[in-house]
């Protein structure tokens, strides 16, 4: 079975030149539904004690450098929430991440139009006051 490094590179060897480094598709808020174990509904927007809850059931955010997963807070200083904690409610999550969202990503990236994504939760990161994600 090839490397997960080399299975991305050979998605992205087909890529058009003119995708995006990035793309980005905004949702309102209103119905979708969040929930953590050991804290519950999550509310928007955050409140300090809310955010408090949040931390304690999380633990220091991670970060790949190569093939290395690193802590370290000069370079990520945040909180992480696994997706197994992480419970997406209400009926709009499903159709946010029906096949016509996932399909716009790939064209929006300039993938090969047989390019099929899915979406699925990686991590939530809580950034407490002050914390920060430095790209230097």
């Amino acid at each position: 079975m090839a490397a997960p490094r080399e299975l991305l590179a050979g998605l992205l060897g087909g890529a058009k030149a003119a995708g995006a480094f990035s793309a980005r598709l905004e949702a309102p808020a209103a119905g979708l539904g969040l929930e953590v174990a050991g804290v519950g509904p999550v509310r928007l927007p955050l409140w300090a004690p809310q955010v408090k809850r949040l931390i304690s059931v999380a633990r220091p955010a991670l970060f790949g450098r190569g093939e290395e997963t690193l802590s370290d807070t000069s370079a990520r200083d945040t909180w992480q929430i696994s997706p197994d904690q992480i419970n997406l409610t209400g009926p709009p999550w499903s159709s946010l991440l029906s096949s016509t969202l996932v399909e716009y990503f790939p064209d929006a990236l300039g993938l090969p139009a047989a390019t099929r994504l899915r979406a699925e939760p990686h991590a939530m990161l809580v950034y407490g006051k002050g914390q920060l994600w430095n790209f230097a």
